[in-house]
């Protein structure tokens, strides 16, 4: 399955996943949905998606 990478509000929504949008307020991310959507609509067209987390 391996990690995936979708919307949620804090580490609960998580499971290891990366939750993607605002670190405004300490132990939230904010904007997640509309964060998820916009990065989902941009990788849509993309072929091969390469990730480095360092």
């Amino acid at each position: 399955m391996g990690i995936l990478i979708h919307s949620g509000i804090n580490e609960k929504d998580s499971a290891g996943c990366l939750i993607v949008g605002f670190n405004t307020v300490k132990g939230k991310v904010l904007q997640s949905r509309f964060t998820s959507d916009k990065l989902n609509t941009k990788l849509n067209n993309q072929k091969e998606i390469t990730i480095e987390i360092v």
